[in-house]
């Protein structure tokens, strides 16, 4: 990319007038700079930028006014580094084609489950980490955001998956559930009936883009996962064990998780865990039980409950829980 095209695409400074014309590839850590390369001084010290411009940086986008005495390097001086990368980022996703849809958390997560070629890569919420796969990605890859904002920031044409309005309910459970609409019919599905109008809004994305999908082997997604456990926290397979510890990562879904959990069991049989650093942003109506760490979830072999919805990541207490399985799973 030429320099003059990049101080134009960033709508920064050239704050010096530099020997060379133009850059090779573009890097956030100077410790990967080659020759020729653009570092972006993304919450970068003077250190890490003379650290890229002696690994031979050719360009640094940067807040800081240009200092030294290198003619040969471009100094771009932006106001935000952050909408830098944001401007950059859109004229690659223009000048690779690249395409993305907007989806909520619960329909993300069955985009990624369900779709059986990988054509669909869900791309992280840091904004760096966004930026590197989109820098390497190939021409008319097809992106996953959850971030409204920043999609059409990348995309004008971002294409949003719309909430399936007319579902069928045959039969539903608190972890399984058969329904359908105009073109499909799932039976006992492996999710809860909260879940059922987001999964039928992605199996209609997949139908209008004609993209593949299998729910042959689909499994829980990690949204109000459902751990089947004994009374002495050992694991058992799905719909066998006593007690079930349902794990929620996002906490913007679990005002809505204890909603359907007061309608689909007594108030008395179920707990709330919440990391004691953190507090709900609404009134919860069921009996809170805070802990410190993943140890602290130990409490739970003294606490009289049948369902317990943790906010955390499941992989985070699997030390916790010994894994022992049975053999036939039954309906919950």
């Amino acid at each position: 990319m030429r320099i003059d095209n990049l101080v134009r695409i960033v709508e920064g400074k050239l704050q010096n007038s530099p020997v060379i014309d133009a850059i090779e590839a573009i890097h956030f850590d100077s410790l990967k700079i080659n020759r020729g390369d653009l570092f972006i001084a993304y919450e970068a010290s003077q250190e890490a930028i003379f650290m890229a411009i002696e690994r031979g940086a050719y360009a640094v986008i940067t807040t800081d006014a240009f200092s030294g005495n290198d003619t040969e390097i471009a100094w771009v001086k932006v106001e935000s580094i952050t909408q830098a990368i944001i401007k950059l980022l859109r004229f690659l996703c223009t000048q690779k084609a690249l395409n993305f849809v907007l989806a909520s958390p619960i329909q993300s997560a069955f985009l990624l489950a369900l779709q059986s070629e990988k054509k669909i890569k869900n791309l992280p919420f840091s904004l760096i980490e966004l930026a590197k796969e989109l820098i390497k990605a190939k021409p008319q890859s097809l992106f996953c955001l959850e971030d409204e904002t920043l999609a059409y920031q990348l995309s004008p044409t971002t294409q949003r998956i719309e909430k399936a309005h007319h579902v069928n309910s045959v039969a539903k459970g608190l972890f399984i559930t058969t329904f359908s609409n105009d073109r499909h019919f799932f039976h006992d599905l492996k999710i809860p009936s909260l879940f059922a109008a987001d999964f039928l809004s992605v199996i209609e994305y997949f139908d209008a883009q004609n993209l593949s999908y299998s729910i042959d082997s689909f499994s829980p997604i990690a949204h109000f996962y459902p751990q089947f456990i004994t009374a002495q926290l050992r694991k058992k397979e799905f719909g066998m064990g006593e007690k079930v510890l349902i794990f929620e990562r996002d906490i913007t879904l679990f005002e809505k998780e204890i909603t359907y959990l007061m309608e689909q069991a007594k108030k008395d049989e179920t707990v709330v865990c919440i990391p004691s650093t953190k507090t709900l942003p609404f009134n919860c109506p069921l009996k809170i039980i805070p802990f410190a760490s993943n140890h602290d979830i130990e409490i739970l072999y003294d606490t009289a409950f049948r369902y317990a919805l943790i906010l955390g990541e499941k992989e985070l207490f699997d030390v916790f829980l010994s894994r022992s399985f049975s053999t036939q799973p039954s309906l919950f």
